[in-house]
């Protein structure tokens, strides 16, 4: 079959939209089964959000989802990401993930030439903007979307990752798969690196339940109306009114009038006129306020919201939020156990990326036992001062343990001088691992 032929059997392959590749793209590679389906990325409606939040609306949201319905549990998050303290919470997973090092290592087989193309090319698949948006998604609605297509770049194939809002994402709890609502059809999502890809937790069973959103979504109403009711009292009791006592004979007297305008002008408006007459009958206005601290009560209840919102997605306060009772060695505690969820984040993002590898090498007639390993390497923060003194004690320990085995040297003792170290914890000589073969 010529090259010709070739072609024409490829494009009558029914792919996503019938669409063709440009000719130009076409002369630079051998159109042969299997090839990719997925030419261009899936047209869908866009998801937008509104104001004006009730907690029906609140927890028919969380109903929804309860079900594998995400359409509403995505509006609340574009609402709830007006809050800044989740929006914090959101973006300081987001942007320490987008700060590790993405790496590839490549198998010993692997051809160097296609390996030095998928390194060059990354940039263009898995943009940082892609990459921040399945995070969002992944972390506050548990489960994250992403359409693939191919597209040719001088002697291979290379996939586009291009994240879709999970509002258009459902699950059938009957057939156990996603589907995804586009604007010409509804998809099957098979995340298999073909056309689809998924992002979510741990969890194997209904991803869509461990979303963020759901244990913080009644807390963050509750802020709100915390919030609202807190605005209310302070325009209340922060703003009182202002009396002006005039003759009741004279109140409608153009005197009088003047004076009150004069005042109204003088104090914003706010002004109540109390007639005052001769046989002691007089009108007057009081604002009653309230005793003792009540306003705290909003400024607790809203520093709780607080603290619940960070302590869900960062698993911890005292690293990003001052306290009276705060200190460096409480930051140091939370900032590691914040640093796990960092170290988790690495896992759950590289993970998905093995099938599209798998795809990689298949569309470009590679051997798929030498499959390259995508991962984003997580160092946490070394101080350099605890660093030197664990390298201290351990010249220490190899001084004192070699000093021990001449001695027993010298008494003509037999013994295993790798087992004897080892039972000190110390390793001359570092194991080989697969990881060393790549």
């Amino acid at each position: 079959m010529g090259l010709l032929q070739k072609v024409g059997a490829y494009f009558a392959k029914p792919s996503r939209h019938n669409s063709l590749l440009p000719a130009s793209q076409i002369r630079e590679i051998v159109l042969v089964d299997p090839s990719p389906t997925s030419l261009y990325p899936v047209e869908d409606f866009p998801v937008v959000s509104y104001s004006g939040w009730t907690v029906q609306d609140v927890q028919a949201a969380l109903d929804e989802s309860e079900g594998g319905q995400l359409s509403q549990i995505s509006l609340l998050l574009a609402a709830m990401m007006r809050d800044p303290v989740f929006y914090h919470g959101v973006m300081t997973r987001i942007m320490a993930f987008l700060g590790t090092q993405f790496k590839i290592k490549r198998p010993q087989h692997f051809p160097e030439a296609a390996y030095r193309a998928l390194l060059s090319e990354w940039k263009h698949i898995l943009t940082n903007d892609t990459l921040a948006s399945l995070m969002k998604f992944r972390i506050c609605c548990g489960v994250a979307p992403a359409d693939i297509y191919w597209y040719v770049k001088g002697a291979y194939w290379f996939p586009k990752v291009i994240a879709k809002h999970p509002g258009n994402l459902s699950y059938n709890s009957v057939e156990g798969r996603y589907y995804y609502r586009g604007r010409t059809e509804t998809y099957p999502v098979i995340p298999d690196g073909r056309e689809w890809l998924l992002f979510h937790g741990l969890g194997e069973v209904a991803p869509y339940l461990d979303g963020a959103i759901r244990p913080l979504a009644m807390i963050w109403y509750t802020k709100q109306e915390a919030i609202r009711l807190w605005r209310q009292y302070s325009r209340v009791h922060g703003n009182p009114f202002r009396k002006v006592k005039v003759p009741g004979s004279q109140r409608e007297t153009e005197d009088v009038k003047a004076l009150v305008k004069r005042a109204q002008e003088l104090v914003g408006g706010a002004v109540f006129t109390a007639p005052q007459y001769a046989d002691g009958l007089s009108y007057d206005l009081e604002l009653v306020e309230a005793r003792g601290n009540s306003y705290l009560t909003f400024v607790d209840l809203v520093a709780l919201c607080d603290k619940y919102m960070t302590l869900v997605l960062l698993g911890a306060i005292d690293n990003t939020q001052s306290m009276p009772y705060g200190s460096h060695a409480k930051a140091e505690v939370a900032e590691r156990q914040t640093n796990k969820y960092l170290a988790s984040d690495c896992q759950v993002m590289a993970h998905p990326l093995e099938p599209l590898l798998e795809r990689f090498c298949e569309y470009n007639r590679l051997e798929p036992t030498d499959l390259p390993v995508a991962y984003y390497e997580y160092l946490p923060l070394v101080d350099e001062a605890e660093k030197a003194k664990t390298a201290e004690l351990r010249a220490t320990a190899i001084e004192k343990a070699a000093a021990g085995l001449e001695k027993l040297k010298a008494q003509n003792i037999e013994f295993d001088a790798d087992y004897v170290l080892s039972q000190c914890g110390i390793d001359l000589q570092k194991t080989a691992t697969e990881e060393d073969q790549l």
